[in-house]
């Protein structure tokens, strides 16, 4: 008989099945303990110190003129359902219109995409350089520039450069990943990231320009062929991954022309129409075309921004740069020149203002991250090392209270910002606001949303109307009056108005002293472009604004028409009024009304990849 028959076979266990959860675990665990996580552990530290400084600055900073506008006008932009804007297209004001509906219409909110896409560079940054240098040492020294650029942190306003910097450099990451790997999901991937970034902003191609360029210098450094079918194919899925999210706005401008003959104010300066300039006659740059700026010397003034912005960034990108070309990196000397060079030419030559060149302390990151690297590299003395670091982000932080091209008010609240941050914690939704109209028209309604609101120019004929009512269609009501204090709160001009400041000041006058209940001050930083650092001069300023309470007799009817009435800028006060809304177009066929409808659902979807790409960057950086 056989005895293997007898023996006692061992019962084998079914292989546990992992739980979706196992790797997310694994990963945390083997970020915190791993030591081949050392880098990544040191990113994430820069990550929060990155995010806690822009989180002061979005909740301090001055409002700018642009910076109000695009706040105001993304209140109700959601169920207006309008494809663009006067001036851009429209993701920066759904996705913030949708913060609103979260946190509520604060300082926070209008600046919480800028807040997140410009925290998450410091990520994209490293990305990019390790993928240029194959370092993650130099990587991370990058990501350390980024995080302490005063210039990038004191963006962090309600204004688009953060999130259009974020996605056209993650979407040009993501297509090297492609030159690299010949995967398709990589090329589709760079293509919504760009697509996203040109439902940003018009500037846009200027990076797809620099990218492709780039692309081709890539693949001939590394002798491999650039018109390959392959290439042609992929190069054709990605402009038509891109066509699809310029959509909404080609739309609203294709269906605006073909109602009214008009186009948007950017589109107006391209294609340059009599209607159009007749409409935006007198706003600044109107009169010149895109083309005829090109020839123009002074729109390049901003080349010294670095300079003056990020002193210690500026000079240790140039000697980057010096070593790059002296060790003759081609790959990265290439990006950093095309990518500096040709968004630098387009965009002085759209706009030159200083909050649309944040590329170049982004380009300079890279490059300062290289030069850090070879200044440090031959030091075997730890502590010296951690002597200079210190000293160094020492000197970062101290430069954060310059404000240059950027809003004041990094280290203490600005009075503007004080000022909203009243009105959404006083003001109840039956209210009235009236404010001064020697406040900016801008300001003064990103102060008022979403409350009822008059300036008080309006507000006498609104009161005098009110006044002819019997007196059973009139309710006790609150009003809060806002004084600009200090004369002219954002215009500039009011000095030469000295009657208008006069009217004003005698409409404020008749309100007695017990019915203030709250003045703002601010400090008294230096005016221009060189101010005091806000980190030592620390002298109390004057009253900026002075708020006033009190009840009167008004119709709540009258009361809710004013939101009707209200305007700025070509658009309706919260889109209350949308028939009275220049931009509005009547939709004439089933083309139109299906091209229009396509387009609106572009611009939602749009929102929820904004989101999927936040996340991706995470797992591209932690996944291994």
């Amino acid at each position: 008989m056989d005895e293997s028959i007898n023996e006692v076979q061992p019962i084998k266990e079914e292989p546990k099945e992992k739980s979706l959860l196992d790797k997310p675990i694994s990963s945390i665990i083997s970020l915190i303990y791993s030591k081949e996580k050392k880098v990544e552990r040191y990113l994430l530290g820069l990550l929060l110190v990155g995010f806690i400084l822009r989180l002061i600055a979005a909740l301090n900073l001055g409002v700018l003129a642009d910076d109000a506008i695009e706040a105001a006008q993304s209140a109700g932009i959601l169920g207006a359902r309008i494809l663009s804007t006067t001036s851009h297209p429209a993701l920066y004001f759904y996705f913030t219109d949708l913060m609103y509906g979260l946190i509520g219409y604060t300082t926070l909110a209008s600046r919480f995409l800028p807040l997140i896409a410009g925290t998450l560079t410091i990520l994209l940054v490293f990305l990019i350089t390790e993928k240029l240098f194959h370092n993650k040492k130099i990587a991370l020294f990058s990501a350390f520039f980024t995080t302490f650029s005063a210039f990038l942190i004191r963006n962090t306003i309600a204004e688009m450069s953060n999130v259009w910097l974020f996605f056209a450099f993650f979407g040009t990451y993501l297509g090297i990943i492609y030159f690299e790997s010949g995967k398709t999901k990589y090329i589709i991937l760079s293509g919504i990231a760009f697509g996203l970034g040109m439902l940003t902003k018009y500037n846009m191609p200027f990076y797809i320009l620099a990218f492709l360029l780039f692309a081709v210098v890539f693949l001939k450094i590394n002798k491999r062929k650039v018109l390959t079918k392959k290439h042609i194919k992929h190069l054709a899925l990605f402009l038509f991954i891109i066509f699809i999210f310029a959509l909404p706005f080609l739309t609203f401008n294709y269906l605006l022309y073909k109602d009214k003959g008009i186009l948007d104010i950017y589109f107006s300066r391209v294609i340059q129409t009599e209607a159009t300039q007749a409409l935006y006659a007198g706003l600044g740059g109107q009169e010149t075309s895109f083309f005829q700026n090109l020839l123009t010397p002074i729109n390049y003034s901003q080349f010294s921004l670095i300079y003056h912005a990020d002193l210690i960034l500026f000079i240790l990108g140039i000697l980057g740069f010096g070593m790059l070309l002296y060790r003759k990196k081609h790959i990265a000397l290439s990006f950093l020149l095309l990518f500096l060079v040709i968004p630098f030419i387009l965009q002085s030559a759209g706009s030159y203002l200083g909050k649309h060149f944040v590329f170049m302390p982004f380009i300079f990151s890279i490059s300062a991250g290289f030069g850090m690297n070879e200044l440090l590299r031959k030091i075997k003395n730890k502590n010296l090392i951690y002597l200079i670091l210190g000293i160094i982000t020492i000197l970062l932080l101290f430069n954060l209270g310059y404000s240059y091209s950027t809003p004041s008010y990094f280290v203490d609240a600005s009075p503007t910002s004080q000022l909203k941050s009243f009105i959404g914690n006083n003001v109840e939704e039956n209210d009235l606001i009236i404010t001064d109209s020697r406040i900016y028209t801008g300001r003064s309604y990103w102060i008022s949303v979403p409350y009822h609101t008059l300036d008080t120019m309006a507000f006498s004929q609104f009161f005098q109307q009110n006044q002819e009512l019997p007196p059973e269609a009139l309710t006790l009501t609150t009003i809060y009056l806002i004084e600009c204090s200090i004369d002219d709160c954002g215009w500039g001009t009011i000095k030469n108005q000295p009657e208008l400041n006069s009217t004003i000041e005698q409409f404020f006058a008749q309100f007695p002293q017990e019915s203030i209940v709250k003045k703002i001050r601010g400090k008294a930083y230096a005016e221009g472009d060189h101010k005091e650092n806000e980190f030592i001069f620390k002298a109390e300023g004057q009253v900026i604004y002075t708020v006033y309470k009190q009840l009167m007799p008004l119709n709540p009817s009258l009361i809710e028409q004013t939101d009707s009435i209200n305007s700025f800028y070509f658009t309706p006060y919260l889109y209350k009024n949308m028939q009275g809304y220049m931009f509005s177009y009547q939709l004439h066929s089933l083309s139109d009304r299906l091209l229009n409808s396509f387009s609106y659902f572009v611009i939602l979807t749009s929102i929820a990849l904004t989101i999927f790409l936040f996340i991706l960057i995470f797992y591209l950086v932690f996944r291994h």
